[in-house]
């Protein structure tokens, strides 16, 4: 079950990662004075999305119940 969860995540991971790095690259081609936050927001985001992700796989891995 740990395993499943494990792929579930990365797999959610992943995609967010590859919208995310999509989202900045067209913000910051399309810069714009309203954007600016909004970009910054997302450089923001690329970094804590993975933390967040290993923090759970961490906490999964650790207090998981089952197997």
């Amino acid at each position: 079950m740990k395993q499943k969860l494990k792929r579930v995540f990365a797999v959610i991971g992943v995609i967010l990662l590859a919208a995310m790095y999509l989202m900045t690259l067209m913000l910051a081609v399309f810069h714009t004075e309203e954007n600016q936050n909004i970009f910054y927001g997302f450089v923001m985001l690329d970094i804590a999305v993975p933390v967040m992700l290993w923090i759970l796989c961490f906490f999964i891995r650790h207090f998981g119940g089952g197997e």
